[in-house]
């Protein structure tokens, strides 16, 4: 019975065996291509996966490096969740933009899936060496954008554009060298190219090779090309070559045989290139066709240049058209400028065309009449629109064209939609004078009685269509509908309705009109979807995610996109930055996708400066410059946390600051910046500006660490270090004279501090506001280390204001304050001390310079003026910007201040400054180029100037 039982048991296990044989190997198993159009990836799920499969593990591979935790989260997976072939879909979809994956194997076992990828070699980087010039010129003739899948042909083509384009500068012995470096663990090129810098090839022989027209004679054939070869061969001749010259040659050549009468010469040019001699011959070719000569006799008011000109706008066709044809556009021209009694009679005898012109007498108007006006006073309408013609001015036709449209444009804006000039004449008055009338039909006049939104009627307390409701008709101008047409589209995007439609509808036949706006494509919001980290990058995908200002299932808003683009620009560590939605024919439904491409910035980076500061009085020049120069070295992403290592020098005639910083983006996963920095700065303050003699020297040695935090407005930032400052080379004389004890000079003095600072920015630019308001609160405490040394609290806070009055008029000011809070004013360092004067504050005065006034006799017995600064400083800028043309504007200026010492008091007792005066700013990609001259109300001292002026860079104040 045993052995009977054991025998069961042993078929049993042998039969479990069986029908378990081969649960245990992988359940699913496909291949994807995602080079394959969307439609064949879908199919391909559908048919391997009709039920929902469950998911426990994931593992990813990839020939490549690429983050586990990123595609984790583009699988958005969950231990033991469901997983649908749409849901695989959408990731494959995501994968798709990244644009670096080519195959994907996915298998499941035992619920376990494992994604094994297979990458595209893509282009990561261009370098380009061993050339001077504009190389980011260069670079815009590559054809592969960082990202693009990496394709040779594009790679060819591009070194083969940009030969052409040297060519075209006259580099014709140019080589370039190209190496292209495959990174194995990212699947990314490196392109590098070594361009060998060559001559520049000039013109050699320069010839013309003249076909001529039927009949010509040699000599004039000689005589045309002897005349081509000095006008232009000379000019071109040993001149280097390039392509823009020739073009412009070209033209040149071709107006001069227009003039001659060869209307329909044709020119080409043929180019031979003598590498030996590094010069390129020409050979123009010009077919001179059949001449036609045009002689103008009696015209004094046009010159024959300006009548030829006006006879080729017909071009070639001129030459068929009859001479009674041109001479009726020369009548045109002169009657457009009030030659009402021009006569032009033309003949022909061969091929010349002569013009006998008769110009008479240019008619003046005396007077402008209206009829059809009743809407507008007559005479506002001549003051307004019609002012060229008030002062017996000649007439012309472009001046009352101008007029009249600007009149028509006053009207539409009434709500005369249907105002037309019906006719303008003039009617003649005595000889040579006459009176201008002019007839129009007003039309019927509309009125915008009411605005109704039919689907969203909330939004009519909005602006601006609150004030349309609350206040009497208003004359209906048309822009009305595009302006609310505009802010309604903008509204409702905001509010994340990408489709949104809207229509107006209202009925144009009656004067008083019922607005409605229709609004259809707000059914759904778009949110945000899953960012997709574009390519494969070194630096890892989670520290350019967290620096995003949106997530996933936010309400779509370009404000985030700008936000997140301006969060990775600060980190300073990429060569570019692109962040753009995903296409919208991928069906991602409600959620939007965006792809984020950055290209990785060399690690290493120096940076040179160099420049020139001028700040004068008495209209010298010498007195106050300076030269300044500086260098940065960085270190890029040492530790792939998007940090970066800096070490700056800089050093002018007054002060030499040496710095070594390390900055970090995060505080552990809190978004605060942290830089830690170690300096040593040096600052000599001259007795006068260019002066040799140092009043005294301060030195600053320390550490420090700020933490800050930037929001769309607001940044705030608090500063906790320790500082040695020691004042130094100051004589008895001279701390009397800037009122400074005498017990701390020469004392190294250890002070830890602790700086707060918040800045609140809401300026439409940083180079160059228009528009906005900007402030600025600091408080800083600092408390020596040693207790025979004062402590203090020091308070600044500025507010600046701008509002453009009109678009070429903007007005500005700024409003600064600061104190500090100490027992002695002597006890205060010089550097911590408030100081006014200078292109940044009070520009009557020299830097530094506003009293109080310490008096300085040095050893040559010469008398100076020294500044000491105050404890508390009253400052306030008014600037009336001008915009005059291009990129100059004018501006007019008053400054005001007060430095002192004890009390506020002391300000009534005389010591408010000022500086009123103009200047120009000049506009440049880095801020404006600035000038100003400023001059005092009064002199404290005699020894005093009256003037100040100042030329740098940047705008007077924020």
């Amino acid at each position: 019975m045993t052995k009977e039982r054991i025998l069961l048991f042993v078929l049993f296990l042998a039969l479990y065996s069986f029908l378990n044989f081969g649960q245990d190997s992988t359940a699913l198993f496909l291949s994807i291509n995602l080079l394959e159009d969307n439609q064949s990836i879908e199919k391909k799920l559908c048919e391997c996966i009709d039920t929902p499969i469950c998911i426990s593990s994931v593992e990813f591979k990839a020939d490549f490096s690429i983050s586990s935790s990123e595609l984790c989260y583009l699988l958005s997976f969950e231990k033991d969740k469901n997983y649908s072939h749409q849901d695989l879909f959408h990731f494959l979809l995501l994968l798709k933009k990244k644009n670096k994956i080519e195959t994907i194997e996915i298998s499941l076992k035992n619920n376990h899936a494992v994604f094994n990828l297979q990458g595209l070699w893509t282009f990561n980087k261009l370098k380009i060496g061993g050339f001077f010039g504009y190389k980011d010129k260069y670079y815009s003739y590559y054809a592969l954008q960082a990202g693009e899948v990496f394709d040779k042909q594009k790679h060819e083509h591009s070194i083969k554009k940009l030969t052409e384009f040297f060519h075209k500068d006259g580099y014709y012995g140019v080589a370039i060298k190209d190496s292209i470096i495959y990174n194995d663990s990212t699947k990314t090129v490196n392109v590098y190219l070594s361009i060998d810098s060559a001559l520049r090839y000039s013109i050699g022989k320069v010839d013309f090779v003249i076909v001529p027209s039927e009949g010509m004679e040699q000599y004039d054939v000689d005589l045309l090309k002897k005349k081509l070869i000095a006008l232009y061969a000379k000019k071109i001749l040993q001149s280097t070559y390039s392509q823009e010259m020739l073009n412009k040659q070209g033209e040149l050549l071709g107006k001069y045989l227009t003039k001659k009468g060869f209307i329909n010469a044709r020119i080409t040019l043929q180019e031979n290139v003598n590498h030996k001699q590094k010069k390129i011959e020409l050979v123009f070719t010009i077919e001179l066709h059949s001449k036609k000569t045009f002689v103008f006799f009696g015209n004094q008011f046009f010159s024959n240049n300006a009548l030829l000109e006006q006879i080729m706008v017909f071009g070639r066709l001129s030459w068929f058209l009859s001479p009674s044809i041109l001479a009726e556009e020369i009548e045109d021209a002169y009657k457009a400028k009030g030659f009402l009694t021009i006569a032009v009679h033309p003949r022909q005898e061969l091929n010349y065309f002569f013009f006998l012109i008769n110009e008479g007498t240019r008619a003046v108007v005396k007077d402008v009449v209206f009829r059809g006006i009743t809407h507008f006073n007559h005479k506002m309408v001549k003051k307004k629109f019609f002012s060229y013609f008030n002062y017996n001015a000649f007439f012309d036709l472009e001046k009352l064209t101008t007029s009249l449209s600007l009149l028509t444009e006053q009207y539409q804006k009434d709500g005369f939609w249907d105002f037309r000039v019906l006719k303008h004449e003039l009617v003649p008055l005595q000889h040579g004078e006459y009176r201008l009338i002019i007839r129009v039909d007003e039309g019927m006049q509309r009125f915008l009685k009411e605005v109704q939104i039919a689907e969203c009627p909330d939004v009519l307390q909005k602006s601006p269509f609150a004030s349309i409701a609350k206040n009497e008709p208003l004359p209906f101008d048309v822009s009305i509908l595009s302006s609310q047409r505009a802010w309604l589209i903008d509204y409702f995007q905001k509010q994340g309705y990408h489709s949104v439609q809207v229509k107006p509808e209202f009925d144009p036949n009656i004067p008083s009109i019922n607005l409605t706006w229709h609004v259809s494509g707000i059914e759904k919001k778009v949110l945000f979807g899953k960012p997709i980290l574009a390519d494969a990058h070194t630096f890892a995908s989670q520290y350019v995610l967290r620096e995003l200002q949106f997530k996933e299932g936010d309400v779509w808003s370009k404000e985030a996109l700008d936000a997140s683009l301006m969060r990775l620009k600060r980190l300073g560590i990429f060569q570019s930055i692109r962040l753009y939605p995903v296409a919208w024919s991928d069906n991602f439904g409600q959620y939007q996708p965006v792809s984020i491409k950055v290209q990785e910035d060399d690690p290493f980076e120096l940076r040179v400066r160099a420049g020139m500061q001028q700040v004068s009085e008495n209209l010298t020049f010498r007195s106050g410059t300076t030269y300044k120069v500086g260098a940065s070295l960085l270190y890029k992403n040492p530790f792939d946390f998007g940090d970066y290592v800096r070490a700056d020098t800089d050093f002018t005639l007054f002060y030499r600051n040496v710095s070594l910083a390390y900055f970090r983006p995060w505080l552990c996963n809190v978004p605060v910046s942290t830089l830690f920095k170690a300096y040593t700065n040096k600052y000599n303050q001259p007795v006068i500006r260019g002066s040799k003699t140092t009043l005294y020297r301060v030195g600053q040695e320390g550490f420090l660490v700020e933490f800050s935090r930037y929001y769309k407005h607001v940044n705030t930032g608090t500063i906790f270090g320790l500082e040695f400052i020691e004042t130094n080379k100051l004589t008895p004389e001279q701390a009397v004279a800037i009122n400074f004890d005498q017990d701390l000079v020469d004392r190294n003095i250890p002070y830890f501090f602790c700086e707060p600072t918040i800045m609140i920015d809401y300026l439409d630019d940083k180079i160059n506001p228009h528009s906005g308001t900007f402030t600025v609160v600091s408080l800083k405490t600092m408390v020596p280390w040693k207790k025979d040394a004062v402590p203090f609290f020091k308070v600044l806070a500025q507010q600046s204001f701008y509002v453009p009055v009109s678009h070429f008029f903007i007005l500005a000011w700024r409003i600064r304050f600061g104190h500090i809070f100490n027992q002695e004013f002597r006890n205060i360092m010089p550097i911590e001390r408030f100081y006014l004067g200078g292109e940044n504050s009070l520009r009557s005065y020299q830097p530094d310079l506003a009293p109080p006034l310490g008096l300085l006799v040095e050893d040559d017995g010469k008398e100076r003026l020294v500044p000491q600064g105050g404890r508390s400083m009253l400052n306030g800028n008014l600037e009336f910007r001008i915009s005059f043309f291009g990129d100059v504007m004018f501006v007019l200026f008053q400054d005001v201040g007060a430095l002192i010492e004890k009390e506020f008091s002391e300000v009534k007792g005389g010591r408010l400054l000022a500086a009123s005066g103009f200047g120009f700013r000049y506009f440049t990609p880095i801020g404006p180029l600035r000038f100003d001259l400023g001059f005092k109300w009064h002199r404290d001292d005699p020894r005093e100037s009256l003037v100040a002026w100042f030329l740098t860079l940047g705008h007077a104040f924020f």
